[in-house]
């Protein structure tokens, strides 16, 4: 785990967490799953997972993501980033698809890395499964997946705790 997300507001993440109605989502067990959250205040924070197998996962590895937002004033714009490499470490480009809000968020690759941005002045705060993520074939051997959340925008205010769950890998 790889963290720059001073001034903190990591509240011990990456965790495993259960659905809160205090952050403003109770969407039932969708959103337990892998906690990652940071501090927004500007662009440069972000919190890094690399998931290594120790014995490489047979293909496809799939998981979802959920709660990939923003505000409609640009003052925060999640971002997420995955890449992924198979057995002798050559990288394999994931594919998402995004679900009925796909029109709320930019989907794309940037080398073998799939991006992940809310798009700016839409607001789309949701908590149900907004992405999901599949990650080689039937014929790969993942041995590494590497997710970045940070923010797309150097926010204009220091926003209240911004996060996504990751579940289902």
């Amino acid at each position: 785990v790889t963290y720059n997300v001073a001034p903190t507001w990591n509240y011990g993440s990456p965790k495993f967490s259960k659905p809160d109605p205090v952050w403003g989502c109770d969407a039932g067990a969708a959103l337990e799953g892998l906690l990652l959250d940071i501090n927004m205040s500007d662009n440069s924070h972000y919190v890094q997972v690399e998931i290594i197998f120790a014995v490489p996962a047979c293909g496809p590895v799939s998981f979802s993501m959920y709660d990939i937002n923003d505000d409609s004033f640009n003052a925060w714009q999640d971002k997420v980033e995955i890449s992924a490499t198979n057995s002798v470490s050559a990288a394999i480009t994931p594919s998402a698809s995004i679900g009925g809000f796909s029109s709320y968020v930019d989907n794309y690759t940037n080398g073998n890395t799939r991006v992940i941005v809310s798009k700016p002045s839409v607001t789309n705060a949701t908590c149900w499964e907004d992405a999901w993520i599949t990650i080689g074939g039937s014929s790969d051997n993942i041995k590494t997946i590497t997710i970045k959340y940070s923010s797309a925008i150097a926010s204009k205010s220091n926003p209240a705790r911004q996060y996504i769950i990751i579940s289902n890998l």
